[in-house]
């Protein structure tokens, strides 16, 4: 039995097929101008000299009831007609120029970042120092160090991945007032 494989792991009998390239409909060409305002290519009989012409019917001319609006289909000949004839199509086109020069701006999509405290390493020394100020910034005894519920309050506090949130003085008496009832 002969080979039916090429050298590439295709099908010999599959050669002839030829896939297109995929086209990306939201490209624009760089004739869609002319696509836009003309209708697709014919063939005509010339006037002139009884010559097959390709031609193109511009949509704008045939809509505002003008008497030619068919033209060579030649690029250049049709934006020359464009210009020309329809200054608000080429006012159009110069708007949209100007619109992809200008530079885009992230302002409306960017938010500002809420700066977070800067919490500097832990130290002995500087825990010692902290908790000296604190012991006397508040008239507290010195024995309030070694009082059971503070250490356990530092032990919880050390175990914070992110730092410790402080409640606020109306959070503070809500939930001292709400262990009174509990207690009651």
């Amino acid at each position: 039995m002969e080979d039916v494989e090429n050298a590439d792991d295709t099908l010999r009998d599959l050669d002839h097929i030829r896939v297109p390239p995929a086209v990306d409909e939201n490209t624009l060409t760089k004739t869609a101008d002319i696509n836009e305002f003309f209708d697709k290519a014919y063939d005509r009989i010339s006037e002139k000299n009884a010559r097959t012409q390709r031609v193109r019917d511009c949509k704008v001319c045939r809509r505002r009831k003008v008497n030619k609006y068919g033209f060579v289909s030649d690029v250049s000949t049709l934006r020359r007609h464009l210009g020309a004839h329809h200054e608000d199509v080429a006012a159009r086109k110069l708007e949209a120029e100007k619109a992809n020069k200008v530079q885009t701006s992230l302002d409306n999509h960017v938010q500002k970042a809420i700066p977070k405290e800067h919490a500097a390493p832990y130290s002995d020394d500087l825990f010692k120092s902290a908790a000296i100020e604190w012991l006397v910034e508040t008239d507290q005894p010195i024995g309030a160090f070694e009082h059971p519920k503070f250490i356990n309050m530092i032990n919880v506090a050390a175990r914070a991945k992110n730092g410790v949130t402080i409640p606020s003085r109306w959070t503070t008496c809500r939930e001292i007032i709400n262990l009174f009832h509990q207690y009651l």
